[in-house]
Protein backbone atom coordinates (compact mmCIF):
# COMPACT_ATOMS: atom_id res chain seq x y z
CA UNK A 1 0.00 0.00 0.00
CA UNK A 2 1.35 3.48 -1.09
CA UNK A 3 1.52 6.11 1.69
CA UNK A 4 -1.31 8.04 0.02
CA UNK A 5 -2.98 5.04 0.09
CA UNK A 6 -2.06 5.04 3.71
CA UNK A 7 -2.56 7.99 4.57
CA UNK A 8 -6.30 7.99 3.18
CA UNK A 9 -6.89 5.23 4.96
CA UNK A 10 -6.18 6.88 8.31
CA UNK A 11 -8.33 9.82 7.80
CA UNK A 12 -11.21 7.71 7.01
CA UNK A 13 -10.57 5.29 10.28
CA UNK A 14 -10.37 8.45 12.27
CA UNK A 15 -14.00 9.64 11.11
CA UNK A 16 -14.94 6.80 11.58
CA UNK A 17 -14.08 6.00 14.92
CA UNK A 18 -14.92 9.40 16.08
CA UNK A 19 -18.60 8.85 14.77
CA UNK A 20 -18.42 5.59 16.98
CA UNK A 21 -17.15 6.20 19.72
CA UNK A 22 -20.11 9.08 20.33
CA UNK A 23 -23.72 8.77 21.27
CA UNK A 24 -26.77 10.72 23.14
CA UNK A 25 -25.00 13.91 22.21
CA UNK A 26 -21.90 13.50 24.42
CA UNK A 27 -20.07 15.12 21.49
CA UNK A 28 -22.74 16.89 19.68
CA UNK A 29 -20.39 19.81 18.71
CA UNK A 30 -18.04 17.43 17.02
CA UNK A 31 -18.44 17.58 13.19
CA UNK A 32 -16.63 14.30 11.53
CA UNK A 33 -14.55 17.34 9.07
CA UNK A 34 -12.55 14.73 7.44
CA UNK A 35 -12.62 14.86 3.75
CA UNK A 36 -12.22 11.75 2.36
CA UNK A 37 -11.16 10.92 -1.32
CA UNK A 38 -13.42 9.80 -4.40
CA UNK A 39 -12.15 5.97 -3.76
CA UNK A 40 -9.69 4.17 -2.03
CA UNK A 41 -8.38 0.34 -2.35
CA UNK A 42 -7.86 -1.47 0.76
CA UNK A 43 -7.27 -5.17 0.92
CA UNK A 44 -9.75 -6.09 -1.96
CA UNK A 45 -12.56 -3.86 -1.23
CA UNK A 46 -13.49 -0.20 -2.54
CA UNK A 47 -14.47 2.65 -0.12
CA UNK A 48 -16.48 5.12 -2.24
CA UNK A 49 -18.64 8.33 -2.17
CA UNK A 50 -21.65 8.47 -4.02
CA UNK A 51 -20.49 12.15 -5.40
CA UNK A 52 -18.17 14.74 -4.03
CA UNK A 53 -18.98 15.72 -0.33
CA UNK A 54 -21.72 12.65 0.14
CA UNK A 55 -20.50 10.08 1.77
CA UNK A 56 -20.72 6.04 1.03
CA UNK A 57 -18.06 4.13 2.69
CA UNK A 58 -18.13 0.43 3.54
CA UNK A 59 -17.54 0.11 7.29
CA UNK A 60 -16.53 -3.36 9.17
CA UNK A 61 -14.52 -6.23 8.92
CA UNK A 62 -13.61 -5.83 5.11
CA UNK A 63 -11.67 -2.70 5.75
CA UNK A 64 -9.28 -4.80 8.00
CA UNK A 65 -9.11 -8.41 6.61
CA UNK A 66 -8.40 -9.52 3.17
CA UNK A 67 -11.63 -12.15 2.69
CA UNK A 68 -15.17 -11.10 3.51
CA UNK A 69 -16.34 -12.35 6.88
CA UNK A 70 -20.00 -11.68 6.26
CA UNK A 71 -22.81 -9.94 3.73
CA UNK A 72 -22.50 -6.21 3.22
CA UNK A 73 -25.98 -4.36 4.21
CA UNK A 74 -26.69 -1.02 2.42
CA UNK A 75 -27.67 1.67 4.82
CA UNK A 76 -28.98 5.17 3.40
CA UNK A 77 -29.46 7.88 5.90
CA UNK A 78 -29.28 11.77 5.81
CA UNK A 79 -25.86 12.79 5.41
CA UNK A 80 -25.68 15.54 8.33
CA UNK A 81 -26.58 12.35 10.49
CA UNK A 82 -23.27 11.42 9.31
CA UNK A 83 -22.24 14.67 10.78
CA UNK A 84 -24.08 15.90 13.52
CA UNK A 85 -25.09 13.40 16.55
CA UNK A 86 -28.51 15.21 17.14
CA UNK A 87 -31.45 13.10 17.07
CA UNK A 88 -31.25 11.63 13.61
CA UNK A 89 -26.99 11.22 13.60
CA UNK A 90 -27.92 9.50 17.21
CA UNK A 91 -30.47 6.71 15.68
CA UNK A 92 -28.21 6.29 12.57
CA UNK A 93 -25.23 6.02 14.53
CA UNK A 94 -27.10 3.14 16.82
CA UNK A 95 -27.83 1.15 13.61
CA UNK A 96 -24.78 1.14 12.36
CA UNK A 97 -23.39 0.30 16.06
CA UNK A 98 -25.58 -2.79 16.29
CA UNK A 99 -25.22 -4.18 12.92
CA UNK A 100 -21.66 -4.37 13.53
CA UNK A 101 -21.84 -5.64 16.46
CA UNK A 102 -24.04 -8.38 14.76
CA UNK A 103 -20.59 -9.04 12.71
CA UNK A 104 -22.25 -7.18 9.65
CA UNK A 105 -20.53 -5.21 7.36
CA UNK A 106 -21.96 -1.89 6.17
CA UNK A 107 -22.37 0.41 3.34
CA UNK A 108 -22.95 3.64 4.84
CA UNK A 109 -24.88 6.16 1.95
CA UNK A 110 -24.94 9.77 3.31
CA UNK A 111 -27.72 12.10 1.32
CA UNK A 112 -29.47 15.29 1.09
CA UNK A 113 -27.38 18.48 2.99
CA UNK A 114 -24.25 17.12 4.72
CA UNK A 115 -24.13 19.73 7.00
CA UNK A 116 -21.71 22.27 5.91
CA UNK A 117 -24.36 23.81 3.55
CA UNK A 118 -27.35 23.54 5.82
CA UNK A 119 -27.40 26.55 7.46
CA UNK A 120 -28.03 28.17 4.34
CA UNK A 121 -30.49 26.01 3.07
CA UNK A 122 -32.82 26.66 5.54
CA UNK A 123 -32.85 30.88 5.10
CA UNK A 124 -33.11 31.66 1.31
CA UNK A 125 -37.03 32.88 0.85
CA UNK A 126 -37.41 30.49 -2.09
CA UNK A 127 -37.00 28.03 0.22
CA UNK A 128 -39.15 29.31 3.22
CA UNK A 129 -41.54 29.87 1.14
CA UNK A 130 -41.69 25.92 -0.70
CA UNK A 131 -41.54 24.58 3.23
CA UNK A 132 -44.71 26.79 4.22
CA UNK A 133 -46.61 25.07 1.27
CA UNK A 134 -44.89 22.28 0.80
CA UNK A 135 -43.25 21.02 4.52
CA UNK A 136 -42.05 17.60 3.67
CA UNK A 137 -38.91 17.29 1.33
CA UNK A 138 -39.33 16.38 -2.45
CA UNK A 139 -38.87 12.54 -3.47
CA UNK A 140 -37.34 13.29 -6.50
CA UNK A 141 -34.76 15.25 -4.75
CA UNK A 142 -33.51 12.49 -2.82
CA UNK A 143 -34.06 9.77 -5.16
CA UNK A 144 -31.90 11.34 -8.34
CA UNK A 145 -28.50 11.32 -6.06
CA UNK A 146 -28.94 7.23 -5.34
CA UNK A 147 -30.45 5.53 -8.80
CA UNK A 148 -26.80 5.09 -9.77
CA UNK A 149 -26.18 2.65 -7.21
CA UNK A 150 -26.95 -1.25 -7.76
CA UNK A 151 -28.93 -2.00 -4.87
CA UNK A 152 -29.74 -5.50 -4.71
CA UNK A 153 -28.66 -7.27 -1.22
CA UNK A 154 -29.93 -6.24 2.46
CA UNK A 155 -30.78 -2.51 2.51
CA UNK A 156 -31.77 -0.36 5.24
CA UNK A 157 -33.15 2.90 4.99
CA UNK A 158 -33.99 5.88 7.43
CA UNK A 159 -35.36 8.16 4.56
CA UNK A 160 -38.55 7.93 3.37
CA UNK A 161 -37.84 9.77 0.30
CA UNK A 162 -35.56 7.06 -0.92
CA UNK A 163 -37.81 3.93 0.44
CA UNK A 164 -39.17 3.36 -3.40
CA UNK A 165 -35.55 2.28 -4.17
CA UNK A 166 -34.66 0.64 -0.82
CA UNK A 167 -37.28 -1.80 -1.56
CA UNK A 168 -35.35 -2.93 -4.41
CA UNK A 169 -32.94 -4.96 -2.11
CA UNK A 170 -33.72 -8.17 -0.72
CA UNK A 171 -34.65 -7.91 2.38
CA UNK A 172 -35.73 -4.98 2.65
CA UNK A 173 -36.05 -2.52 6.00
CA UNK A 174 -37.37 0.31 6.04
CA UNK A 175 -37.07 2.58 9.24
CA UNK A 176 -40.01 5.70 9.95
CA UNK A 177 -37.73 8.31 12.41
CA UNK A 178 -40.86 9.97 11.63
CA UNK A 179 -43.86 9.61 9.17
CA UNK A 180 -43.68 12.51 7.17
CA UNK A 181 -47.79 12.80 6.59
CA UNK A 182 -47.89 13.44 9.94
CA UNK A 183 -45.30 16.29 9.42
CA UNK A 184 -47.29 17.55 6.84
CA UNK A 185 -50.71 17.56 9.03
CA UNK A 186 -48.62 18.97 11.84
CA UNK A 187 -47.15 21.63 9.75
CA UNK A 188 -50.66 22.72 8.99
CA UNK A 189 -52.69 23.66 12.06
CA UNK A 190 -49.95 26.34 12.38
CA UNK A 191 -50.30 28.17 8.93
CA UNK A 192 -53.02 29.60 6.66
CA UNK A 193 -55.65 28.08 5.75
CA UNK A 194 -54.56 28.24 1.92
CA UNK A 195 -50.83 26.97 2.82
CA UNK A 196 -52.71 24.30 4.72
CA UNK A 197 -54.78 23.07 1.59
CA UNK A 198 -51.24 22.58 0.49
CA UNK A 199 -50.27 20.76 3.66
CA UNK A 200 -53.10 18.41 3.43
CA UNK A 201 -52.43 17.80 -0.03
CA UNK A 202 -49.09 16.78 0.36
CA UNK A 203 -50.31 15.19 3.97
CA UNK A 204 -52.51 13.00 1.58
CA UNK A 205 -49.81 11.98 -0.77
CA UNK A 206 -47.64 10.64 1.73
CA UNK A 207 -49.70 8.80 3.38
CA UNK A 208 -50.48 6.60 0.68
CA UNK A 209 -46.77 6.20 -0.25
CA UNK A 210 -46.02 5.11 3.65
CA UNK A 211 -48.83 2.57 3.49
CA UNK A 212 -47.62 1.31 0.01
CA UNK A 213 -43.86 1.20 1.44
CA UNK A 214 -45.03 -0.72 4.60
CA UNK A 215 -47.03 -3.40 2.61
CA UNK A 216 -43.79 -4.31 0.27
CA UNK A 217 -40.98 -4.04 3.28
CA UNK A 218 -39.79 -6.98 4.93
CA UNK A 219 -39.22 -4.70 8.03
CA UNK A 220 -40.84 -1.81 8.66
CA UNK A 221 -39.72 -0.04 12.16
CA UNK A 222 -40.90 3.00 13.74
CA UNK A 223 -39.37 6.04 16.25
CA UNK A 224 -42.79 6.85 17.92
CA UNK A 225 -45.66 4.91 19.92
CA UNK A 226 -48.20 6.43 17.90
CA UNK A 227 -47.05 5.63 15.14
CA UNK A 228 -46.42 2.04 15.47
CA UNK A 229 -50.12 1.79 16.50
CA UNK A 230 -51.29 4.18 13.34
CA UNK A 231 -49.37 1.73 10.84
CA UNK A 232 -50.18 -1.22 11.60
CA UNK A 233 -49.47 -4.77 13.25
CA UNK A 234 -46.50 -5.44 10.48
CA UNK A 235 -44.77 -2.70 12.51
CA UNK A 236 -42.17 -2.41 15.31
CA UNK A 237 -41.89 -0.01 17.65
CA UNK A 238 -37.84 0.87 17.92
CA UNK A 239 -37.36 3.66 20.44
CA UNK A 240 -34.93 6.37 20.02
CA UNK A 241 -31.86 5.64 22.39
CA UNK A 242 -30.83 8.34 24.23
CA UNK A 243 -28.49 6.80 26.42
CA UNK A 244 -26.20 4.00 26.52
CA UNK A 245 -27.91 1.86 29.48
CA UNK A 246 -30.46 2.01 32.52
CA UNK A 247 -27.55 3.42 34.36
CA UNK A 248 -29.19 6.87 34.30
CA UNK A 249 -32.04 5.45 35.74
CA UNK A 250 -30.44 4.54 39.35
CA UNK A 251 -29.38 8.58 40.53
CA UNK A 252 -32.09 11.31 41.74
CA UNK A 253 -32.10 15.22 41.22
CA UNK A 254 -33.64 17.73 43.57
CA UNK A 255 -36.73 18.81 42.87
CA UNK A 256 -37.61 22.24 41.36
CA UNK A 257 -38.46 24.96 43.53
CA UNK A 258 -40.61 27.67 42.20
CA UNK A 259 -40.27 30.22 44.90
CA UNK A 260 -36.33 30.17 44.94
CA UNK A 261 -35.99 31.08 40.73
CA UNK A 262 -35.92 27.77 37.89
CA UNK A 263 -33.23 27.68 35.55
CA UNK A 264 -35.29 26.53 32.49
CA UNK A 265 -33.66 25.27 29.70
CA UNK A 266 -34.37 24.12 26.08
CA UNK A 267 -31.79 21.85 23.93
CA UNK A 268 -32.40 21.06 20.27
CA UNK A 269 -30.70 21.45 16.46
CA UNK A 270 -31.68 24.69 15.31
CA UNK A 271 -31.08 24.13 11.86
CA UNK A 272 -34.09 22.05 11.68
CA UNK A 273 -37.14 24.30 10.49
CA UNK A 274 -39.83 22.82 13.53
CA UNK A 275 -37.02 23.81 15.98
CA UNK A 276 -36.30 27.05 14.58
CA UNK A 277 -40.57 27.51 14.85
CA UNK A 278 -39.92 26.12 18.78
CA UNK A 279 -37.75 28.87 20.00
CA UNK A 280 -40.08 31.41 18.26
CA UNK A 281 -42.72 30.10 19.88
CA UNK A 282 -40.98 29.96 23.12
CA UNK A 283 -40.75 33.84 23.05
CA UNK A 284 -43.68 34.87 21.66
CA UNK A 285 -45.91 32.60 23.77
CA UNK A 286 -44.15 31.02 26.09
CA UNK A 287 -41.85 33.57 27.77
CA UNK A 288 -44.43 36.14 29.64
CA UNK A 289 -45.63 32.70 31.35
CA UNK A 290 -42.37 31.42 32.82
CA UNK A 291 -40.56 34.83 33.83
CA UNK A 292 -42.45 35.01 37.16
CA UNK A 293 -41.36 31.80 38.16
CA UNK A 294 -37.64 31.72 36.16
CA UNK A 295 -34.15 32.68 37.42
CA UNK A 296 -33.13 32.35 33.76
CA UNK A 297 -34.03 30.48 30.83
CA UNK A 298 -31.20 28.83 28.46
CA UNK A 299 -31.56 27.84 24.90
CA UNK A 300 -28.30 25.78 23.47
CA UNK A 301 -28.09 23.23 20.39
CA UNK A 302 -26.68 23.56 17.19
CA UNK A 303 -27.68 26.69 14.82
CA UNK A 304 -28.56 28.05 18.47
CA UNK A 305 -26.04 30.43 17.96
CA UNK A 306 -28.04 32.04 14.54
CA UNK A 307 -30.98 32.54 16.73
CA UNK A 308 -32.05 35.80 17.70
CA UNK A 309 -31.39 37.50 21.07
CA UNK A 310 -33.91 38.11 23.28
CA UNK A 311 -34.02 39.58 26.95
CA UNK A 312 -33.84 37.06 29.20
CA UNK A 313 -32.79 34.34 27.02
CA UNK A 314 -29.28 33.02 27.63
CA UNK A 315 -28.09 31.56 24.00
CA UNK A 316 -24.82 29.65 24.57
CA UNK A 317 -24.56 27.72 21.17
CA UNK A 318 -23.41 24.52 20.75
CA UNK A 319 -22.54 22.06 23.74
CA UNK A 320 -19.67 19.24 23.80
CA UNK A 321 -21.43 17.23 26.70
CA UNK A 322 -25.17 17.07 26.61
CA UNK A 323 -25.52 15.87 30.37
CA UNK A 324 -23.40 18.87 31.29
CA UNK A 325 -26.49 21.10 29.72
CA UNK A 326 -29.07 19.29 32.12
CA UNK A 327 -26.83 19.65 35.01
CA UNK A 328 -27.37 23.69 34.83
CA UNK A 329 -30.62 23.27 34.40
CA UNK A 330 -33.61 22.04 36.50
CA UNK A 331 -36.61 22.33 33.97
CA UNK A 332 -36.66 21.25 30.26
CA UNK A 333 -38.83 23.09 27.30
CA UNK A 334 -40.33 21.24 24.81
CA UNK A 335 -42.42 24.55 23.19
CA UNK A 336 -42.52 21.97 19.98
CA UNK A 337 -46.01 22.60 17.68
CA UNK A 338 -44.18 21.46 14.04
CA UNK A 339 -42.50 18.09 12.77
CA UNK A 340 -43.50 14.59 13.56
CA UNK A 341 -42.49 10.88 15.31
CA UNK A 342 -40.83 11.63 19.07
CA UNK A 343 -39.60 14.11 20.63
CA UNK A 344 -36.45 13.33 21.69
CA UNK A 345 -35.30 16.02 23.89
CA UNK A 346 -38.53 14.93 26.53
CA UNK A 347 -37.57 11.59 26.50
CA UNK A 348 -33.71 12.89 27.17
CA UNK A 349 -34.68 15.41 29.37
CA UNK A 350 -36.43 12.50 31.67
CA UNK A 351 -33.98 10.45 31.34
CA UNK A 352 -31.49 13.08 32.89
CA UNK A 353 -33.77 13.88 36.22
CA UNK A 354 -35.37 16.78 34.52
CA UNK A 355 -39.27 17.16 34.66
CA UNK A 356 -40.57 18.98 31.31
CA UNK A 357 -42.93 21.26 30.26
CA UNK A 358 -44.37 20.15 27.01
CA UNK A 359 -46.76 20.91 24.28
CA UNK A 360 -49.26 18.45 23.54
CA UNK A 361 -47.66 18.36 20.23
CA UNK A 362 -44.43 17.38 21.74
CA UNK A 363 -46.36 14.22 23.61
CA UNK A 364 -47.52 12.65 20.65
CA UNK A 365 -45.46 9.74 19.48
CA UNK A 366 -44.69 8.91 23.13
CA UNK A 367 -45.88 5.85 25.76
CA UNK A 368 -48.89 7.40 27.63
CA UNK A 369 -46.92 7.02 31.38
CA UNK A 370 -43.95 9.64 29.46
CA UNK A 371 -46.99 11.43 27.86
CA UNK A 372 -48.82 11.61 31.31
CA UNK A 373 -45.45 12.90 33.14
CA UNK A 374 -44.87 16.10 30.83
CA UNK A 375 -46.29 19.49 32.82
CA UNK A 376 -48.78 21.76 30.99
CA UNK A 377 -47.73 25.32 30.49
CA UNK A 378 -51.19 26.53 31.43
CA UNK A 379 -51.31 24.38 34.44
CA UNK A 380 -48.04 25.48 35.51
CA UNK A 381 -48.97 29.54 35.30
CA UNK A 382 -52.34 28.82 36.75
CA UNK A 383 -51.54 26.73 39.78
CA UNK A 384 -47.80 27.47 40.72
CA UNK A 385 -48.56 26.00 44.31
CA UNK A 386 -49.72 22.61 43.53
CA UNK A 387 -47.36 22.60 40.64
CA UNK A 388 -43.93 21.81 42.96
CA UNK A 389 -44.81 17.80 42.82
CA UNK A 390 -44.78 17.82 38.99
CA UNK A 391 -41.58 19.20 39.12
CA UNK A 392 -39.63 16.28 40.16
CA UNK A 393 -37.33 14.24 39.04
CA UNK A 394 -39.48 11.16 36.86
CA UNK A 395 -37.65 8.78 37.60
CA UNK A 396 -38.92 8.73 41.15
CA UNK A 397 -41.95 7.00 39.02
CA UNK A 398 -41.22 3.84 39.32
CA UNK A 399 -43.78 3.30 36.17
CA UNK A 400 -41.99 6.10 34.17
CA UNK A 401 -38.67 4.19 34.94
CA UNK A 402 -39.73 1.27 33.54
CA UNK A 403 -41.07 3.19 30.86
CA UNK A 404 -37.10 4.84 30.04
CA UNK A 405 -35.59 1.99 30.06
CA UNK A 406 -37.00 1.31 26.49
CA UNK A 407 -34.96 4.66 25.58
CA UNK A 408 -31.40 2.57 25.34
CA UNK A 409 -29.07 1.55 23.22
CA UNK A 410 -28.68 -2.12 25.05
CA UNK A 411 -32.44 -1.81 24.23
CA UNK A 412 -32.04 -0.47 20.77
CA UNK A 413 -29.34 -3.32 19.90
CA UNK A 414 -31.06 -5.98 20.95
CA UNK A 415 -34.26 -4.91 19.09
CA UNK A 416 -32.35 -4.94 15.90
CA UNK A 417 -30.43 -7.76 16.55
CA UNK A 418 -33.04 -9.61 16.71
CA UNK A 419 -35.31 -8.43 14.38
CA UNK A 420 -32.19 -9.12 12.15
CA UNK A 421 -31.78 -12.88 13.13
CA UNK A 422 -35.98 -13.40 12.81
CA UNK A 423 -36.97 -11.47 9.58
CA UNK A 424 -33.51 -10.54 7.80
CA UNK A 425 -32.04 -14.09 7.77
CA UNK A 426 -34.66 -15.72 6.34
CA UNK A 427 -34.02 -14.28 2.84
CA UNK A 428 -30.59 -15.33 2.95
Amino acid sequence: MSPIQYERLAAYQRAAALRASTISGEAKSENLSQRLPSSLVWAGKVVRFAKPGKLYCREGHNLHATGRTSQIVTVMGYGVSLKKLDGGGQRLDAFLRSLRADGLDVDVVGLGPDGTDEARTISPLIHRIKRRFLPVALRRRFEAEVTHLNIHGPTISLIPAVNRLALRGNPSWLDFPDLWSNIALNHARTVDPLSGICNHAQAWLWSRREAKDYEQADIVTVASWSDHLKMGSKAVWLPHPVVESTAFLQSRRTSAQLDSGVVYGLIANFDYPPNRHAYDHLIRQWLPALLPSAHRIVVAGFGSENLPRVMNVDVIGPVDRVAGFYDRIDVALAPVERGGGMKVKVVEAMMHGLPVIATEHAKEGLPDVLAAECVDLDYLSARQQDCASRLRDPRESLAVALALESFTFDSFQRTVNRLWQERMLTHD
